[in-house]
């Protein structure tokens, strides 16, 4: 989580919309795809997509973050932030 205002761009590809969607203090696309920190940190992936909401995740040394975004109203619609032990586990989640 950088601290800065970010911007997350869907592309519809059948329709060529492009969904531009405010995410402020999310890192997210900093590390799309990268697996090759220790314990996978800094590895952004999309996590799951429904209709018109997709699930984005950012993985960090000792936490895990997670945007779920609302395709419909452009805007994030839920934040879940989870802290993790060693071992992976959650210690502590916060959504907002």
């Amino acid at each position: 989580m950088n601290g800065g205002n970010m911007r997350l761009h869907l592309f519809n590809l059948g329709n060529g919309k492009d969904v531009q969607i405010e995410t402020h203090d999310s890192g997210f696309g900093t590390g799309i795809g990268f697996q090759g920190a220790p314990r996978g940190a800094g590895a952004d992936s999309v996590e799951y997509v429904q209709s018109n909401r997709v699930t984005v995740g950012m993985l960090g040394a000792g936490w895990k973050q997670s945007l779920v975004l609302n395709l419909d109203t452009a805007s994030v619609e839920r934040r879940e932030l989870r802290y993790l032990d060693n071992n992976g586990k959650v210690t502590n989640l916060t959504v907002y």
